[in-house]
């Protein structure tokens, strides 16, 4: 079916419609596939579960506040999420290969953004370390199991007692003298930590940890 375009007068040869109307008919399916080749992308959507809640909350409270922060990476050895911070605006102090990850200075508004990125696990506000301990020796004599609860709990009070909780272990350091007993604290402790939250790990066999000790822990964690 011919179609006359506005402009064109009906007396022009048939040669020259047909010459119109491909033309136009170029530029409509040109149109259609721009239309279908380019759709707008989507921006990732922020995950604050994946921070330090108090440091999210302030964050959002002070955008143009600069905020020191420990940022843990899905992939160490890349560069991706250094490189995400500095074109966010904040700069890297120093690479922690610790907890995988390394310690940076962001501004607020970059926080959300971060959470937002697939290169990073998690973020946390950064501080102080501060150190803890207790007396196991009550504690000798008993089954390795119960042994490791009572850990856990004693853990958990220490952790709480010190602005933290089991969610923000960074790093844990286990010696025991039995490797056999590795499997019971394994389970024991997978029970303890959600999957999501394990920290790196190291347990090491000790032939002797004085006054008959069992098992010796070694955590540092984020505070906020």
């Amino acid at each position: 079916m011919w179609q006359v375009l506005p402009g064109a007068s009906r007396n022009r040869s048939a040669g020259t419609g047909r010459a119109i109307v491909r033309r136009a008919g170029v530029v409509l399916v040109s149109l259609v596939v721009a239309s279908v080749v380019l759709p707008a992308a989507a921006s990732p959507r922020p995950q604050p579960s994946k921070a330090d809640p108090a440091l999210y909350a302030q964050a959002e409270r002070h955008p143009r506040a600069e905020f020191p922060v420990v940022i843990r990476e899905l992939e160490p050895p890349t560069s991706a999420a250094e490189g995400l911070v500095r074109s966010l605006g904040g700069r890297v102090s120093r690479e922690l290969p610790i907890v995988g990850g390394f310690s940076a200075d962001v501004p607020g508004d970059a926080v959300a953004r971060l959470t937002a990125s697939p290169d990073v696990l998690g973020v946390w506000g950064d501080a102080r370390i501060g150190m803890s301990n207790v007396d196991m020796d009550q504690y000798d004599s008993y089954p390795v199991n119960t042994v490791w609860k009572t850990t856990i709990n004693l853990l958990n009070a220490l952790l709480k007692a010190n602005g933290s909780s089991k969610d923000k272990l960074l790093t844990a350091l286990i010696f025991i003298t039995s490797m056999a007993e590795k499997p019971a604290m394994n389970a024991v402790w997978k029970e303890w930590l959600a999957p999501a939250t394990l920290p790196t790990r190291a347990t090491i066999g000790v032939s002797d940890l004085e006054k008959n000790i069992k098992i010796e822990v070694v955590v540092t964690a984020a505070k906020g």
